[in-house]
């Protein structure tokens, strides 16, 4: 991860595990994500996946097919009509984080990152709207 970190130009990021999970060592800036978000923009797969609200799941254990219904923890899905989805996470150390992506009509698009919030959601919005705004 720190080798393609370092490719991509996320000289601000240290990975100690691939989850993400708080670890001494792993740290990361909003400009960083901002360039691991716009890498992840070339793989249709990931952009499809992150854009869903919802999927069922189904895996085999034990020789039992098991089926799970998740859904996204992107609560600006289906209430701001321009997100795309990305990626949410919440940690004790990184508090509440999001980056978001939003494409509108005019075929602007915005990245967002928040880090650290108490309220990513609500700080997000804020942000995306400015943004909208200021690309009129």
């Amino acid at each position: 991860m720190n080798t393609k970190a370092q490719s991509l130009r996320m000289f601000n990021s240290h990975f100690t595990n691939p989850a993400g999970i708080d670890q001494e060592g792993n740290f990361s800036t909003a400009w960083d994500i901002a360039l691991l978000l716009s890498a992840a923009q070339n793989y249709k797969e990931i952009v499809s996946t992150v854009s869903l609200g919802n999927e069922t799941v189904n895996w085999s254990s034990e020789g039992e097919v098991i089926s799970k219904k998740i859904y996204t923890t992107n609560q600006l899905y289906g209430v701001n009509p321009y997100s795309k989805g990305f990626k949410t996470g919440i940690t004790d150390l990184a508090k509440q984080c999001f980056a978001g992506y939003f494409v509108y009509p005019n075929g602007n698009s915005v990245m967002t990152v928040v880090l650290g919030s108490e309220d990513r959601f609500t700080d997000t919005a804020k942000l995306e709207r400015l943004s909208r705004e200021y690309l009129r």
